[in-house]
């Protein structure tokens, strides 16, 4: 899983298409479990449609990452 390579790649939402234009399902390469938030580590699905974390959260907790990573 690309996310798991670097902590950036956990801000960034990709979709994978087949040949024939349609959405790939992540379910096929790896067993189905939820992403985690990476701010409060409940399901992200939840926290992206409950608007759980305002962007100053989200701003913060990408710097301490990106600080983290480059140590």
């Amino acid at each position: 899983m690309l996310e798991k390579t670097h902590i950036c790649f956990r801000l960034v939402d990709l979709d994978i298409i087949n040949l024939k234009h349609e959405n790939v399902s992540r379910n096929l390469f790896y067993p189905p479990k939820p992403r985690l938030c990476f701010i409060c580590s409940k399901a992200a699905k939840e926290c992206a449609l409950n608007k759980t974390h305002n962007l100053i959260e989200l701003g913060a907790k990408r710097s301490l990452n990106f600080v983290l990573s480059n140590q």
